[in-house]
């Protein structure tokens, strides 16, 4: 990307209260790095960093009421996604996400990232282009609701298949939370061949889940995951809940990036 081109759009997705101090960080490293971001919304937030871009959720995708009622924020946001990557141009962000560096597509319009292990290609960190093929298997299957997936296990294709169409919607999302999550991505990228536009773990997703305490630890122990291509940092926030309710300790990794942002912590 040439110096002088604008840096593209990095967007996310809030449902419920005010954000936390995690999220309110995460925002905040990409304000530093001067990334434009919007935070897209249904209801009323708070604790948004200066800097960042409110707007209408319901500009992009506007849930059925069944689907709000009776699932959960995450599924709502795998299915939001995917109308962001169908309608604009933005790279969509994980509220759990640090910005070690502007984020950007390559050449063809892509960025994804294997997390680490190569198990999975992971949605935390997308942009899909228009005319990609994986991302019209998606779209395909969000909006036919008579498709069963391919990519879950044949026990719950079965279950699947056996609910009315017309219930699918959310039967989806009891039949497997993270049904158009990392699992579909990876399958549709695969089945196209774009998976060999997926970064290495350490670009965009350097420390496992399993791993992801380090990043609380004042000892260190998360450096070694990283390169000098390194462009983000996923907190894997579902998986520390405990950390949020604990005294961050001062020479963390997460301590060092408040520090940084200037962003207090509780």
């Amino acid at each position: 990307m040439p110096h002088n081109t604008p840096l593209p759009t990095v967007s996310t997705l809030w449902v419920g209260g005010d954000l936390g101090w995690m999220e309110h960080l995460c925002l905040t490293s990409f304000v530093y790095a001067k990334q434009p971001i919007v935070l897209y919304h249904y209801d009323p937030v708070g604790n948004v960093p200066e800097g960042v871009e409110l707007r209408d959720a319901r500009s992009i995708f506007e849930p059925p009421k069944d689907l709000v009622a009776q699932t959960a924020p995450s599924y709502l946001a795998d299915m939001f996604r995917l109308h962001l990557m169908q309608q604009t141009d933005e790279i969509w962000v994980d509220t759990d996400i640090i910005c070690h560096a502007p984020l950007m597509p390559n050449e063809d319009g892509f960025l994804v990232g294997w997390s680490p292990w190569h198990g999975e290609i992971n949605n935390c960190i997308m942009r899909l282009p228009t005319g990609s093929g994986a991302l019209e298997m998606l779209m395909t299957f969000l909006n036919d609701l008579s498709r069963i997936p391919p990519w879950i296990r044949p026990m719950m294709q079965q279950r699947l298949s056996k609910t009315p169409v017309e219930t699918r919607m959310v039967a989806r999302y009891h039949t497997l939370r993270t049904i158009i999550g990392p699992k579909a991505l990876t399958y549709c990228l695969k089945d196209t061949g774009e998976d060999r536009h997926a970064c290495e773990p350490d670009v965009l997703l350097p420390v496992p889940w399993q791993y992801a305490d380090v990043l609380f630890n004042p000892y260190g122990g998360w450096e070694g995951w990283t390169s000098d291509q390194t462009r983000s940092m996923h907190l894997w926030s579902n998986v520390l809940r405990h950390h949020k309710k604990q005294p961050v300790q001062p020479g963390s990794y997460m301590a060092n990036w408040a520090k940084k942002l200037d962003v207090p912590l509780p």
